[in-house]
């Protein structure tokens, strides 16, 4: 039988059901939040700063810190930085950092502390992800710890060192 796709959550029911008890319900209701966080719904990303917050599932906190991210919430900042330094959740930790690396510029002291903690993590899915957000807050350190990475322990992180350093060095020449 040929059932018919349900709507999309209004805001009010998204709102409402991020904090049904079912996990299968509130990961439907953020992927909802989103999509009206997108389209500059206040109301949403506010849920979705709880969610990143207080939400008991890992995968659903690392799901709302890449939406804030796709949002361009920048009032997020602050619980991002707060994710990415203390999350139980290695997941949530580098969705935090691509945030961070979207959303927070050179003047946000926090979030470059963060990041720059995160280069030096013993964990190279933190490392990978702190040296993109680094390059991309653009602050004065990015070549020294481009340097730092090339001759990193996981060949991940060199890489990415690699490909973020051509993109600063020889494709400025053209």
């Amino acid at each position: 039988m040929l059932g018919l796709s349900p709507l999309p959550r209004t805001l009010a029911a998204a709102l409402r059901d991020a904090a049904d008890e079912k996990l299968h319900v509130r990961v439907s209701a953020v992927r909802d939040l989103a999509r009206h966080a997108h389209e500059g719904a206040d109301e949403a990303v506010q849920r979705l700063r709880r969610v990143l917050a207080d939400e008991p599932a890992a995968g659903l906190r690392a799901d709302a810190a890449v939406a804030l991210a796709d949002a361009t919430a920048k009032d997020a900042v602050s619980d991002l930085v707060r994710s990415a330094k203390r999350d139980d959740a290695i997941r949530v930790r580098q969705m935090a950092l691509v945030a961070l690396g979207e959303l927070a510029g050179p003047d946000d002291s926090d979030a470059r502390a963060v990041i720059e903690h995160a280069l030096e993590d013993d964990s190279p899915e933190l490392r990978f992800q702190a040296l993109i957000a680094h390059a991309r807050v653009g602050v004065d350190t990015v070549d020294e710890a481009l340097a730092r990475a090339l001759g990193d322990d996981d060949a991940r992180v060199r890489y990415i060192a690699l490909r973020i350093s051509e993109e600063r060095w020889l494709d400025a020449g053209e």
